[in-house]
């Protein structure tokens, strides 16, 4: 992903003119800890099961 979108994402919740066009708030830390978390379950859940069946395929480290 490009970090300017991920930039422009956060940004989106902190600039005033964009809360106010988009009816946006601020979002506190926690809520942004939540949100990586939650984006980062599928991920997760992805390298996991290539790395179970690596294991069980009896394929090494490439």
């Amino acid at each position: 992903m490009d970090p300017t979108v991920a930039v422009v994402q956060i940004a989106m919740h902190h600039v005033p003119a964009a809360q106010q066009f988009l009816d946006l708030g601020t979002l506190s830390l926690q809520d942004c800890l939540l949100s990586i978390g939650i984006g980062l379950i599928p991920v997760t859940v992805l390298e996991l099961s290539k790395l179970v069946r690596r294991i069980f395929a009896g394929e090494s480290k490439p």
